[in-house]
């Protein structure tokens, strides 16, 4: 009797370990980090959406990349130093409207007493200690489907998402929804 006390004893002290560490791997994984950062748009959490999204880093990295685009950029290097010069305020009116369309669209869901879901998959696509390329399929208009491949950085016991990968694939979707 004490023996098979013992061994379900240990049965149950192995299960908890192994339990635990696998729920503190997941917790310090990329997926965990993008779960969190979900939770924080729905909930409208303006401190945890710029813990887990570098909103400087992802909104100063698109608006680059569409300065590099223009051609009256190219050579001119007095447009080149205006356009850099008023960066950060860019970025700060950007962040400023990403965030009120964020308060927008929670304040909508909760008034109409649903969830907003836009997320169909997500999944994994390469990774080591420092960095890691995750990619999210999600819902848009007319049953389509929007992919996002995303930059993340680890940082101390979570992952930020610091750009988008495929920008240019996504500046072509918004620019041929605003045209229709």
């Amino acid at each position: 009797m004490k023996k098979v006390l013992i061994i379900t004893t240990i049965c149950i002290a192995l299960v908890a370990g192994i339990g635990g560490i696998a729920y503190n791997a997941c917790k310090k994984s990329p997926l965990y980090s993008l779960k969190k950062a979900g939770e924080a748009l729905r909930d409208n959490n303006p401190i945890l959406i710029e813990k887990y999204l570098d909103t400087d880093s992802l909104i100063g990295k698109m608006i680059d990349e569409k300065l590099s685009e223009t051609p009256e950029l190219a050579g001119n290097p007095f447009a080149v130093g205006l356009a850099n010069m008023l960066k950060p305020t860019l970025v700060e009116a950007a962040k400023t409207s990403f965030l009120s369309a964020v308060q927008n669209k929670a304040a909508e869901a909760k008034e109409a007493g649903q969830q907003v879901s836009y997320l169909k998959s997500v999944k994994i696509l390469d990774k080591d200690d420092t960095a890691a390329t995750v990619e999210l399929i999600l819902y848009a208009k007319n049953n389509e489907e929007l992919k996002l491949v995303l930059a993340m950085q680890k940082k101390e016991d979570y992952w930020q998402i610091k750009y988008l990968i495929n920008s240019k694939e996504i500046y072509s979707i918004i620019e041929k929804e605003t045209k229709n």
